[in-house]
């Protein structure tokens, strides 16, 4: 956890009554240091004199807010430490507009890392103080975090009024380093908005005046914006020079760059080779996106390009790349959402430490909370326990309602009674379930763990790779049971979500026959496709590609090696899509089948090369097909073989 960077400050003799002329000469002095350098040099030396001993307590409070605020958008962790330590000034001074400043300055950067509570609450406390001081260009700033506020809230109205009220008053006031912010602020609003022509006009306004200045962060966002606007009305020549203007100034910057004005160029320009049909030109800028976000953190743009690129994959029938930047982007949004508490909880802290508020208090132990989630080793165990947890809930309910058709009704006592030793089944079977299929992997973990720890040194190399690779498929045939529990779970619960729509199910096909080709190869089982109907059909996607899946799965698990499995796509009758998975197997007897979509009944067999399996897969497709209004038959004659036909409708 980070500490505090709030500064420990001594209350010291603090001038406030220093002529305005004197205070009114260091600010100029500052701004005409930064206009004559680069930023990075600006910031550099503004730095090196928070080491003169020389500066006066208001002096260094003046420098700590003015790099507070240039590098909200640079670097925001080092901008939340200097505004810290100038609030820290201002409040053991007293110095009421300098606490305004530094609390609009706490908005913004809450803003940028996603605490809208927390930037609102900030706001308002700054807002409050400028106007009992009336400080128009306090009052003028106010508005810029309000329309910022309510961009990232997506409320456009708001959003362009608040910005509209501070580019007024700031024209009003003449100066041109905030007409230029304004301008800029105003013009990607009305982008925003979809009224280009004004965001057009606005924006080449922001660009002369902030170029005119020396405003490089202000200049590369404008740019951006413009590229964004070129981008909207297809004038895709413009929009690739604007975005790549982005990048020589950023690159001109170096560390001190507007990094989201340069994440978002390099997503512009990766749009534009989609939209020029240059496949490998958008990948590559898709992964500059990637290694610049990871390099600077910024979340969101790191999720949009691995999205985009897992997209680019699946598209291309990429699987195994799809699957790989699936899962990148699994631990990356987990990442990020560590990233994103420790970044509130900071955010928090310096409520809690400068004010001891007791709603910071609250939000602090909420933080702490959610920061206390670890990864735990013992994470099948984790999942185990869960399911129980859940399983017992759904049994508590169905009894209570079971109880209450009892007292309502005489009549239905018959019935009732057959709906709890159905659910005593249930509940039997789940926990033979927990107590064996959960419990025995767990078990085997514990003794290869075990041996491993007490006699890794006596252990050959080969033994330790025969050992992880039975911990290995101890843990995923234990995830896969947990998978297809948490699915019953949910169904049971009236919780699962079936999105129905209208698709061609041939690629979903096609795709599940590239996954289990190498799995048949194994058992050197020819594995076919055919197609003879019309592909198109009405359901949800998913549901579909799980039950494909796991009669593929079976098909392949029960038929010995040598032997043959295939799929056809007909059409049985004229308003039904039928997939037929037939196999070679050992087949099944009657009351076999009649037990498959019994929960309480079915059971798990192990496949012809000893595969294991967790017995609910057949009972979860009967449950998707009755989501969908779907039918399913089945044919199968011990030691010939098994044919599944599964239907669903047209539409």
């Amino acid at each position: 956890m980070r500490s505090s960077p709030i500064s420990k400050v001594k209350k010291k003799a603090y001038n406030h009554g220093k002529p305005k002329a004197v205070k009114t000469f260091f600010l100029t002095a500052v701004a005409l240091l930064i206009a004559s350098l680069s930023f990075g040099q600006a910031i550099d030396s503004l730095e090196s004199q928070l080491e003169n001993d020389q500066l006066t307590e208001e002096q260094r409070l003046q420098i700590l807010q003015l790099l507070s605020r240039e590098l909200v958008f640079v670097d925001p962790v080092k901008s939340l430490s200097y505004t810290n330590t100038a609030l820290s000034i201002a409040t053991v001074n007293n110095d009421s507009l300098a606490m305004a400043k530094s609390y609009r300055i706490l908005a913004a950067i809450s803003r940028v890392k996603g605490s809208y509570y927390l930037a609102m609450r900030y706001h308002q406390r700054s807002q409050e103080i400028f106007e009992e001081k009336q400080d128009s260009i306090g009052i003028a700033n106010s508005y810029i975090s309000l329309g910022h506020i309510y961009r990232r809230l997506h409320r456009r109205e708001e959003e362009i009024e608040y910005h509209k009220k501070s580019f007024d008053a700031f024209q009003k006031l003449r100066i041109p380093n905030r007409i230029g912010v304004t301008a800029h602020n105003l013009g990607e609003s009305y982008y925003n908005a979809g009224q280009f022509q004004k965001a057009r006009a606005l924006t080449k306004y922001a660009i002369a005046i902030n170029d005119s200045i020396n405003n490089q962060l202000v200049l590369s966002s404008s740019y951006k914006v413009l590229g964004l606007i070129a981008l909207a009305q297809s004038n895709l020549e413009e929009a690739e020079q604007n975005f790549q203007k982005v990048l020589q100034i950023s690159n001109e910057q170096g560390k001190y760059s507007q990094k989201y004005a340069e994440a978002e160029a390099l997503l512009g320009l990766a749009h534009l080779a989609s939209k020029g049909g240059d496949l490998k030109k958008e990948i590559e800028y898709l992964e500059k996106v990637i290694s610049f976000s990871k390099e600077n953190e910024l979340g969101d743009y790191l999720r949009t390009a691995l999205e985009n690129l897992t997209r680019l994959y699946t598209h291309s029938v990429d699987t195994e790349l799809a699957e790989s930047y699936l899962g990148v982007l699994k631990k990356v949004s987990d990442s990020l959402r560590n990233k994103a508490l420790q970044d509130r909880f900071y955010l928090t802290s310096s409520v809690v430490e400068i004010h001891d508020l007791s709603e910071a208090n609250k939000e602090l132990e909420i933080e702490n909370l959610l920061q206390t989630q670890r990864a735990a080793a013992w994470t099948t165990a984790t999942i185990a326990l869960t399911m129980l947890l859940v399983i017992i809930l759904i049994l508590l309910l169905k009894f209570r309602k079971v109880n209450r058709e009892l007292l309502a009704s005489k009549k239905l006592i018959r019935a009732q009674n057959n709906d709890l030793r159905a659910l005593n089944q249930t509940k039997d079977k789940f926990f033979g379930i927990v107590a064996h299929d959960l419990k025995s992997p767990l078990i085997t973990l514990l003794d290869y763990s075990g041996l491993l720890i007490h006699n890794f040194d006596q252990l050959k190399k080969e033994q330790i790779m025969e050992m992880n690779q039975h911990l290995k498929h101890s843990a995923e045939n234990t995830i896969k049971l947990a998978d297809n529990l948490i699915k019953w779970a949910q169904i049971q619960m009236e919780e699962a979500k079936c999105e129905r729509k209208v698709f061609d199910a041939d690629t979903v096909l096609s795709n599940m026959i590239k996954v289990y080709k190498e799995t048949a190869e194994q058992k050197q089982i020819a594995l076919t496709y055919e197609k003879t109907g019309d592909s198109i059909l009405y359901a949800d996607k998913d549901h579909l590609k799980f039950i494909i899946r796991n009669l593929l799965n079976n098909a392949i698990k029960f038929t010995s090696e040598g032997g043959t499995v295939s799929i056809k796509l007909l059409d049985k009758e004229p308003n039904l899509c039928s997939f037929i998975v037939q196999d070679s197997g050992v087949g099944m007897s009657q009351d076999k089948i009649d037990s498959l979509f019994k929960f309480g009944k079915a059971t798990s067999t192990r496949g012809t090369a000893k595969e294991k399996g967790t017995g609910l897969g057949l009972m979860l497709i009967f449950e998707f097909l009755k989501l969908n209004e779907g039918q399913i038959e089945i044919e199968s004659n011990p030691n010939i073989g098994t044919t599944i036909s599964v239907s669903f409708l047209r539409s």
